[in-house]
């Protein structure tokens, strides 16, 4: 079944459709699986049954499977998932929505921020806001600014490696608490202007901080190029994936 997986032949897809009734659980958690990388249309019925009704690793494999192929019914039944007391239905439906994509369930991943942060849940919620880009970042940024939130230094840092600027308070006020050289290292990288060797850096950073006129990480990179009177490439340069 896992030979097949995302196959485009009839044939194949035929196979795969039959092996859904293999009285092996595996194997038709296998098929189900491989279903979903297909993205078959036609097997969307069966798909949904199983993430709502299937038992053991056939639901499991069937909730990610439903977000692969996305459409109607699939966000329904993840949610449904979600719900669900067992920690393993909770992440393969998590899963599900993040192949899904759906900037609507960027609240629910932000919810899954409480959890404990060695937690696979934790983990794909943190990986699936990273994969929303600017969609997550409003979110994000009330996370980082918060003073309570126990996910707020990985929220800023997440909008620091996305090159927001206004995170950089957040960050300066979260290297206030405790010195921290990732957070250090961030607020150097992010405001191209390093205050990691002065005597309270934090506190330097927010002073300066609050004197600029806005929080424009593209200009922070602009006026450093400047100074070293280098000429600064145009912003379209950047674009892309870099290498």
């Amino acid at each position: 079944a896992l030979h097949f997986s995302g196959s485009e032949l009839s044939e194949e897809r035929a196979v795969l459709l039959a092996l859904l009734e293999d009285e092996d659980l595996s194997v038709e958690a296998a098929a189900v699986s491989s279903l979903g990388h297909a993205r078959l249309e036609g097997a969307r019925t069966e798909l949904l049954l199983r993430a709502r009704f299937g038992e053991g690793v056939v639901r499991l494999a069937a909730l990610e499977a439903v977000g692969r192929l996305g459409g109607d019914g699939v966000r329904q039944a993840l949610v449904t998932g979600l719900a669900e007391r067992d920690k393993d239905v909770q992440l393969s439906a998590l899963k599900g929505l993040t192949y899904l994509a759906d900037p609507e369930s960027i609240s629910l991943f932000i919810s899954y921020l409480q959890q404990d942060q060695d937690s696979e849940l934790f983990k794909v919620a943190l990986g699936a806001l990273k994969d929303f880009g600017g969609a997550a970042h409003k979110d994000l940024l009330r996370i980082a600014e918060s003073s309570v939130h126990k996910a707020r230094r990985q929220a800023a840092l997440l909008l620091s490696e996305a090159c927001e600027g206004e995170v950089a308070e957040a960050l300066a006020t979260l290297l206030a608490g405790e010195p921290d050289p990732t957070l250090a290292r961030e607020l150097a990288i992010l405001t191209c202007f390093d205050l990691r060797e002065a005597e309270q850096p934090a506190s330097e950073y927010l002073a300066w901080l609050r004197s600029e006129v806005d929080s424009d990480a593209w200009r922070w990179f602009v006026e450093a190029t400047a100074r070293r009177e280098l000429t600064c490439p145009p912003r379209v340069s950047f674009l892309g994936d870099g290498s």
